[in-house]
């Protein structure tokens, strides 16, 4: 901002990017001499991480369309892009506190978004120390948050009468959420049950 490059680089949304009130960025928010290396070792992130979380941050004021627009023009890559957008779309939402709710999250995102965004609300503020809580506890008795997850395949449904097509993927998601509220029906003779 200081050379006067926003305006050109990001037209539409200079003012609302270089916001005063995110710094100090990431870096400088956790412990550490400040060095990549370092706060990676002292925060247990990589700087796939960091960078992430820098640049949702720098971001944090453009809806994830916006973002996603503007990281475009400026050519980061797919990746980048999907994964700082993801963080933005959650960036107001209501973290959800119920095993079951972290887990229909965890569906939606997946682990590895779903830890970047408690650490960014984190850094912002918001108390994570409840879905934090759940979810190294849902990844450390691997409870099912995926249809991969399930003991049972589209092949098992097909082979229990239903035509494939679109329904098998249809049962399998309604199962996926029988499962996610009770993780002990997950077998494959518990799931056959319910179709």
């Amino acid at each position: 901002k200081e050379l006067g490059l926003a305006e050109y680089i990001i037209p539409d949304h200079a003012e609302r990017c270089f916001d005063p009130a995110v710094s100090p960025l990431y870096l400088n928010a956790v412990p550490g001499n400040g060095d990549a290396s370092s706060e990676a070792a002292a925060t247990g992130t990589g700087p796939d991480t960091l960078r992430f979380i820098n640049l949702a941050l720098f971001f944090r004021n453009l809806s994830a369309k916006e973002c996603s627009d503007v990281m475009r023009k400026m050519t980061f890559d797919n990746r980048s892009r999907k994964t700082v957008c993801s963080i933005l779309k959650y960036k107001d939402a209501e973290l959800p506190s119920g095993r079951a709710d972290v887990k229909c999250l965890l569906k939606d995102t997946g682990a590895e978004i779903l830890k970047l965004i408690i650490q960014f609300r984190n850094i912002l503020g918001a108390d994570t120390d409840r879905i934090e809580s759940e979810l190294e506890d849902i990844i450390e008795k691997d409870e099912p948050y995926n249809i991969s997850m399930l003991e049972i395949t589209g092949r098992d449904i097909m082979d229990a009468g239903l035509a494939r097509g679109p329904a098998v993927g249809e049962a399998l998601s309604k199962l996926l959420d029988a499962v996610i509220e009770d993780p002990q029906l997950n077998s494959k003779d518990k799931l056959l049950k319910l179709l």
